[in-house]
């Protein structure tokens, strides 16, 4: 309650109303999202600590004198102005962060080491997380992530999002050969990590201009393909994509585009379409039975 006569504070106004500024102040922006994080150090501490650790950005300067807005989590400082504000709002705050992690963090010894400073409550709280890494760094989802994101049992994500990246080879005459072979192997750690994935509500599988669109369209057929032989037209995953939109960021190919599909799991989930479905559509028989093309494909017939 403000004393009579006293200008309201921020901390004199009532919760619901200190809850819809935090929502504001705090909510999720594409400005938001866009820092790749090559520190040593854990950037969920960062994060978290505020601390002056050094960060990466793709758009702008850490020096000292760099503007506020343009450091790394910016939208985080709110939560150094004082301990009840601290309290009330950091669980929110980093729930509506997506924090960009290096390949290193795919195995989940790394990822455990670097995030071990947080609570569980705290750890529970981050909701998105994207991933780059190269494909023989992310053998370790369907390796060691044992059917949890990184490993980790407090882990409960809304989204991740996968970026792959195109292996050195691809920079030689022997590219085109790497990509291929490569497709094939992503395919496989998808479909075997999607098999039995848990505490995630959505994956995202993004490829900004890395990949060829023709080995993109490979690696997610042979997915399908690989899912429909293993589950059959329902498996419990439902996929939505891929669609092409315009890539913000740039990519390093001359389209500026980003293909994308998406995977949603989850007992009652009703976006996106069946693996059945969509296979039917690769298959040109779009409004085809399902059970029909799994004989077919029994039968060998098809791709």
């Amino acid at each position: 309650m403000t004393p009579i006569g006293l200008a309201p504070t921020l901390l004199t106004l009532p919760a619901e109303l200190r809850n819809a500024i935090y929502a504001y102040v705090f909510a999720s922006t594409e400005a938001n999202t866009e820092y790749i994080l090559l520190d040593e150090r854990s950037p969920f501490a960062h994060a978290l600590k505020l601390d002056e650790s050094t960060f990466h950005s793709p758009r702008s300067s850490l020096s000292d004198d760099a503007e506020p807005s343009g450091r790394p989590y910016a939208h985080l400082r709110p939560l150094q102005v004082c301990q009840q504000i601290h309290t009330e709002s950091a669980l929110y705050a980093l729930s509506h962060t997506t924090y960009h992690l290096p390949s290193s963090l795919c195995d989940p010894s790394d990822f455990y080491q670097r995030t071990r400073c947080l609570s569980t409550g705290k750890l529970s709280a981050l909701t998105q997380l994207t991933l780059s890494a190269k494909i023989p760094s992310l053998r370790a989802l369907n390796e060691s992530w044992q059917n949890l994101p990184f490993g980790h049992p407090s882990l409960r994500l809304e989204k991740l999002t996968l970026i792959p990246l195109r292996p050195d080879a691809a920079k030689s005459v022997w590219g085109e050969i790497a990509d291929l072979s490569q497709a094939h192997t992503l395919a496989y750690i998808l479909g075997e990590t999607f098999r039995g994935l848990k505490n995630v509500k959505e994956v995202e599988v993004l490829n900004r201009d890395y990949f060829r669109a023709g080995v993109w369209e490979l690696v997610y057929r042979t997915l399908f393909y690989r899912m429909f032989r293993w589950g059959g037209s329902k498996c419990g995953v439902r996929f939505e994509g891929p669609v092409e939109e315009a890539n913000e960021l740039g990519g390093v190919g001359e389209r500026g585009q980003t293909t994308r599909f998406r995977v949603f799991f989850g007992e009652g989930e009703t976006r996106g379409k069946e693996v059945g479905e969509e296979v039917c559509r690769l298959l040109g028989k779009e409004g085809t039975d399902p059970m029909e093309t799994e004989l077919a494909l029994d039968a060998g017939v098809g791709p």
